[in-house]
C-alpha cells in the first residue's frame, strides 16, 4: 500500500468520524391543536399560515372529533419572532364560542384575530391551542302580522298613516283623503306605497315596537330570523285589487315563502293581531296542507266576530 493511499484513507476515515458525531439543530416550533365539539362531533378545517423572512408557508388540516375531542400536531421551523396565524373555518350548523393557547416556552405571545389566533413564536418552543365549539341552536324564524290600520301607507315623501302630529294639526284629516276607495271598490289613488309595519307613532302609543324589542331581548335579529308583515289593510282579509288579484293573502304567502328561503326553515312562526289574525287564518284555510306555519300566537283577533264594533260605529 502506497504512502498516498494509506494518507488517502486516513483522511476519510476523519470524516466520516467527524460526520457521525456531529448533531444539526433545526429551530422547530411545536403546535398542538385540540379540538373540543360540545354536544355533537363534526369534521373542522383549519388553517395554519406563518411568514418567514425569505418564504411563506402554509398548512390546511381537518381535525374529526369523536366524542367530542381531537387534536393535530405541526411541527414547524421557526425563527425568532416568527408570526404564525392559526384559523378556524366556519362550519354550518356551528358557533366557536372560545379559543385560547398556553404556551411551553418564554417569549412566546398570542392574540386574537377573526376566527383563530395570532402567535409569535421562538425557536425550540411549544404551543397548545384549544378551540371549542357549539351547535347552533336554530331558532324558528318569526313574522309579525299586524291588524287593520297596523301598516304605514305613505304617498311619494308624505305619510297618510300613521302620522299623530298631522292628525292632530289637520282637524279634518283631509291629508288621508287619497286612502279611499271608489265606490267600486278600487283605489282612489294608485301611488300610493306601503311602508313599515306601526311601531311606535307616539311616546303614549306603542303597537309593535315593544313585542320587536322583547324578541330582540331573547336573541332574535331583524331580518334574520324577525320580519314583519307590514300589508294593504284597505284590502281587508280576502280583498281584491282592481284586476281580480287577491292582494293580502297572496301577498302573505310570497312572504312565508321568502322567509323560509331565505332562513332555511321550514316552518315559521306567527304573532298575529287583530285582522291580521283573520288574515293568518284564511291563509291557512286556503291552503291546509302548504301553508308552513308552525305556531300561531293570537293577539285580540276577533275569532268570533265584533258585534259590538256595531256600536261603537
Amino acid at each position: 500500500m502506497t504512502k498516498k493511499l494509506v494518507l488517502y484513507l486516513s483522511v476519510l476515515s476523519f470524516l466520516c468520524v467527524s460526520t457521525a458525531q456531529a448533531v444539526i439543530l433545526v429551530p422547530y416550533f411545536n403546535i398542538t391543536i385540540v379540538k373540543q365539539a360540545v354536544g355533537g362531533d363534526a369534521a373542522f378545517h383549519f388553517n395554519l399560515v406563518a411568514s418567514f423572512p425569505y418564504n411563506n408557508y402554509s398548512q390546511s388540516f381537518q381535525i374529526q372529533t369523536q366524542q367530542g375531542a381531537g387534536s393535530f400536531f405541526i411541527g414547524a421551523t421557526s425563527g425568532s419572532g416568527t408570526v404564525f396565524t392559526l384559523t378556524e373555518d366556519s362550519l354550518v350548523g356551528w358557533q366557536n364560542t372560545n379559543a385560547t393557547c398556553t404556551s411551553g416556552g418564554s417569549g412566546v405571545s398570542t392574540s386574537p384575530v377573526e376566527g383563530g389566533v395570532r402567535i409569535v413564536a421562538q425557536p425550540f418552543s411549544s404551543i397548545t391551542c384549544t378551540f371549542t365549539n357549539e351547535p347552533v341552536v336554530q331558532k324558528t324564524p318569526v313574522l309579525i302580522v299586524p291588524g287593520v290600520l297596523g301598516t304605514n301607507i305613505g304617498k311619494g315623501v308624505d305619510k297618510l298613516w300613521l302620522d299623530i302630529d298631522h292628525n292632530l294639526s289637520d282637524i279634518g284629516d283631509q291629508f288621508m283623503d287619497p286612502l279611499q276607495f271608489k265606490s267600486d271598490l278600487t283605489p282612489l289613488d294608485t301611488s300610493l306605497t306601503i311602508d313599515e309595519v306601526v311601531r311606535k307613532p307616539s311616546v303614549l302609543f306603542d303597537y309593535t315596537e315593544g313585542l320587536i324589542q322583547e324578541f330582540i331581548g331573547q336573541g332574535y335579529v331583524e331580518n334574520q330570523d324577525l320580519f314583519t308583515f307590514p300589508y294593504d289593510w284597505r284590502y281587508g282579509v280576502s280583498g281584491k285589487d282592481g284586476n281580480g288579484v287577491v292582494v293580502n293573502e297572496e301577498a302573505l304567502k310570497q312572504k312565508v315563502q321568502a322567509i323560509r328561503t331565505q332562513t332555511g326553515s321550514d316552518k315559521v312562526d306567527v304573532v298575529a293581531h287583530s285582522t291580521g289574525g283573520l288574515l293568518v287564518k284564511r291563509y291557512v284555510q286556503d291552503h291546509p296542507a302548504s301553508h308552513h306555519i308552525g305556531k300561531a300566537v293570537f293577539v285580540g283577533v276577533p275569532n268570533t266576530g265584533a258585534p259590538k264594533a256595531v256600536k261603537v260605529l
